[in-house]
């Protein structure tokens, strides 16, 4: 989709690689209508959220949404398995 003003993109946006939005499948910014637009960082503190959330559950809970998101990787990362 070709967009008339570009400017509006939110190149801050923890969706937006550069050239277009990882999230959707238009880059709604640039029309204004992004409900989707956080900053990385608050991106970064929601998905923190998550696994602190996550780690209260029960194990079948736990396997259960690790298995359904494929968080296995970040899990790892995050030091919450082996």
């Amino acid at each position: 989709m070709i967009f008339k003003n570009k400017d509006n993109i939110k190149k801050d946006c923890f969706a937006y690689n550069g050239k277009t939005c990882k999230a959707l499948d238009n880059t709604y910014c640039a029309m204004g209508k992004c409900k989707f637009y956080k900053t990385k960082e608050q991106a970064k503190k929601d998905e923190d959220k998550v696994f602190e959330r996550l780690v209260t559950l029960s194990y079948k809970d736990q396997t259960h949404y690790v298995r359904k998101y494929g968080l296995r990787k970040k899990m790892k990362e995050k030091g919450l398995i082996e």
